[in-house]
């Protein structure tokens, strides 16, 4: 049986509107690696992450929403 990739999975899926994302599925939406993804979140120049819990961090979607659009207005 033909199963197919993760990236042909993620490439039929959206970005969520509201809620929140952990950094294991952002970087499959965001073409950054985890690593830059934090730099940028320590430097503001994408949105900063919210703790959910101890161990748990995640960042708004509409936060990620907004930094995209201003990517492309850019």
């Amino acid at each position: 049986m033909y199963r197919p990739k993760n990236e042909q999975l993620i490439a039929n899926q959206q970005l969520p509107t509201t809620g929140y994302i952990r950094i294991v599925d952002l970087v499959k939406f965001i073409p950054l690696s985890k690593n830059s993804i934090w730099r940028l979140s320590k430097t503001g120049k994408f949105p900063k992450p919210v703790k959910l819990s101890e161990k748990c961090t995640a960042w708004k979607c509409e936060a990620v929403h907004e930094w995209l659009a201003s990517r492309e207005v850019a």
